[in-house]
């Protein structure tokens, strides 16, 4: 079984991962699906341009604070950011350059302790 890698994501070690059935849509067969543990992903806290709330794999539920994910186990916060994230497109494209996202992000590290400057 593979998994699709996504553009930019260390692909995670894929032994001994839970696995669930599906039934595909529109197809006779059944596809195995694996889901990788939190720590398997490195999940940890997002940034305010990078983050499972806007993810496509990321799935609200309810009125709950957590939501949950297709590809990962357990409670997911839409704050959150794993290695296997992948952003949603924006139709209307990105007013944001790749520079000024990671002039962000260095902020972001900043203000929060995490940069070495």
């Amino acid at each position: 079984m593979k998994k699709e890698n996504r553009p930019g994501a260390a692909a995670p070690s894929r032994l001994a991962l839970p696995t669930r059935r599906r039934k595909a849509p529109g197809l006779r067969r059944i596809i195995l699906m694996a889901k990788y543990s939190q720590a398997q992903v490195r999940y940890r806290r997002g940034y305010p341009l990078r983050a499972c709330g806007v993810c496509p794999m990321y799935r609200k539920a309810g009125g709950n604070v957590f939501g949950t994910c297709t590809d990962v186990t357990g409670q997911i916060t839409p704050y959150g950011l794993c290695d296997i994230f992948a952003q949603l497109r924006n139709p209307y494209g990105h007013r944001a350059t790749p520079q000024h996202r990671k002039a962000i992000e260095d902020i972001y590290d900043h203000a929060h302790g995490y940069s070495s400057r």
